[in-house]
């Protein structure tokens, strides 16, 4: 790291280069080991201010007495230059590291209101400049892009905080399972007026005060035709109502994918002579979005997975994986069955941990993941069939239950089970999708089936298995040799399992969730067979073989999309033949 000394030598080439003045000053923080102060641009005083890992760590910049409006300025004067989290510095070259902070620091202060740049860089701090001087918080859960003019309910928790959603009974869902928040007291506040604006709005100045006529005034002249008639009518009912209230408006300004939300609140008193109601205090309003588009935005997901319902068989090692990822992609409505229990020694490899393990509530896995999820994501409505028998034979094949669901997904790693859930799905004539996975031992592998897709009615999962000489039926994708005998136990027959760690049950469930997003997407439509390849090496040195498809195979994931087996009994007319290798 550089020192003060050298700090010095630094700032006298920079005078000397850049035709500035930069001279040292007293040190105003304890984050600093040397400051600096001089004019740029002929007007502007600024200060840099050296970190004590610099040039590792940017200089920071701090502009005395910035008139208001000034961009990328926080309230203490320090200027946000870059993202730091993807800046590459040349600490090698200290001096230039300093120049360009002071140049792009004059960029910054360059910029002139009423500039197409000035306006394009507002709008990206906008939300933050408008937040700075609120005093009321509003989460807000609606379907921002619907709304052009609607009085929505809204729910009251102090005279700080309000939630909004298209229900009472939903903000105050909102209010207790995402805000943590059990207020006996917050009730229906009336309603609050959300307005979208025009495309071509102005973008009103989150720098200035405003008073209730200013900011009706500034939505009459920035609305569509339509919504300002509707507009004019709210705001005469306002004075006309004889109550003694707070009026709360969100506006919405169009911003491409990411509209600018903000609102204003105002209180009501009201006059004995004449009998109306006049503003009296005005507040702007933070609005701290939590709707599904939102929220969901930044994992990648589709907003066309709002809806889609999947069913998840098992919820172990690989199926807990599964559904952890579905709802960070988006997914909200996820069945989920599972009969078994989770134990301590499970949680090494498995997504839940020591705590779910020792709950003193109901053990159960599908319970358990479904508790989680529902803590840990917003939007997700997970039923854990609790109700029903939990066996998945007796759920699945009792009744037609598929027909409700957008998606299968097997994780039991129960091949017996999956193809007689293939078999009915064929028979049923059944257009839902059904993905079947598992890990292939020692983290040699593993593999996803995407099957009952609408092109590939002429193959199954039937397809995928065969008949052996002596060890009856056989997958023909696998990684090791037939005849071979995997399950290891520590504790006797109930604790028996096949050896594969929580990396190996990680790479198939991405791998599933990856197939499922694009199965419900319609981006895949043709039944095929994904395998991931891993490391042979402590299979084989304990003496087990692989198979002829993974000495062979050179890809580390590979994609089969012809399935087809003419001799598959279950699709094909013909019963009988040898079956060929994949």
């Amino acid at each position: 790291m550089i020192c003060v000394t050298q700090l010095a030598t630094i700032i006298e080439t920079l005078n000397a280069n850049e035709d500035v003045c930069f001279c040292k000053v007293e040190i105003f923080s304890s984050r600093y080991i040397s400051v600096y102060e001089g004019t740029i641009g002929s007007k502007w005083v600024i200060k840099i201010a050296f970190p004590p890992y610099f040039p590792v760590q940017l200089p920071d910049i701090y502009v005395n007495s910035a008139p208001v409006g000034t961009l990328h300025i926080g309230s203490d004067g320090k200027l946000c230059l870059f993202n730091k989290s993807s800046i590459l510095l040349d600490t090698a070259n200290p001096v230039g590291i300093v120049s360009e902070c002071i140049s792009t620091a004059l960029d910054i202060l360059s910029l002139c209101p009423g500039t197409q740049e000035y306006l394009s860089e507002l709008k990206k701090e906008f939300s933050a400049y408008w937040d700075n001087n609120c005093k009321i918080c509003i989460y807000c859960s609606l379907e921002m892009d619907e709304i052009e003019f609607a009085e929505i309910p809204i729910l009251k928790v102090s005279n700080v905080l309000y939630v909004i959603s298209h229900s009472i009974i939903e903000s105050k869902r909102l209010l207790h399972d995402v805000l943590r928040i059990s207020n006996t007291d917050a009730d229906a506040e009336g309603k609050a007026l959300v307005v979208r604006l025009r495309d071509d709005a102005d973008l009103l100045s989150p720098f200035k005060k405003l008073s209730w006529q200013a900011f009706t005034n500034y939505l009459k002249r920035n609305v569509t035709k339509s919504a300002s008639k509707k507009l004019s009518a709210y705001i005469c009912r306002q004075h006309k109502n004889q109550n003694k209230r707070r009026e709360i408006i969100v506006a919405i300004f169009p911003n491409g994918d990411n509209a600018l939300i903000f609102g204003f609140a105002t209180d009501f008193q009201l006059l004995s002579k004449p009998m109306i109601s006049i503003p009296n205090a005005s507040y702007q309003a933070a609005i701290k979005r939590i709707d599904y588009d939102y929220m969901t935005k930044r994992s990648g997901a589709e907003s066309r997975l709002q809806n889609k319902h999947v069913l998840l068989l098992g919820c172990g090692s690989v199926g807990g994986f599964i559904a952890n990822n579905l709802c960070q992609l988006g997914i909200t409505k996820l069945d989920l069955v599972d009969d078994d229990i989770l134990l301590l020694d499970n949680v090494h490899r498995h997504f839940l941990g020591a705590d779910a393990a020792r709950s003193k509530g109901s053990r159960n896995k599908a319970d358990l993941l479904g508790n989680t999820l529902s803590n840990k994501y917003i939007h997700v409505e997970i039923d854990t069939l609790s109700y029903v028998d939990r066996d998945v034979a007796s759920i699945f094949f009792s009744s037609n239950r598929w027909n409700n669901y957008d998606l299968i997904i097997s994780a039991l790693g129960e091949p017996t089970i999956n193809l007689e859930i293939n078999r009915r799905l064929r028979d049923a004539e059944s257009n839902t999708p059904f993905i079947t996975c598992f890990n292939e031992p020692y983290g040699i592998g593993g593999h996803v089936i995407a099957l009952n897709l609408s092109h590939s009615q002429d193959s199954c999962l039937q397809c995928l298995y065969t008949l052996g000489d002596d060890d009856g039926m056989g997958f023909r994708g696998s990684f090791v040799e037939s005849g071979q005998s995997f399950e290891m136990s520590l504790s006797g027959c109930a604790g028996t399992f096949v050896p594969y760690s929580s990396l190996d049950s990680q790479q198939t469930a991405l791998h599933v969730a990856r197939t499922a997003i694009k199965v419900l997407m319609g981006q895949i439509s043709y039944n095929c067979l994904i395998s991931w390849k891993g490391d042979a090496t402590t299979l084989v040195d304990l003496g087990f073989r692989t198979s002829n498809r993974f000495q062979t195979l050179e890809s580390d994931v590979t994609v089969v999309d012809n399935l087809k087996n003419e001799n598959c009994y279950v699709c094909s007319p013909k019963r009988h033949g040898d079956q060929n290798d994949i």
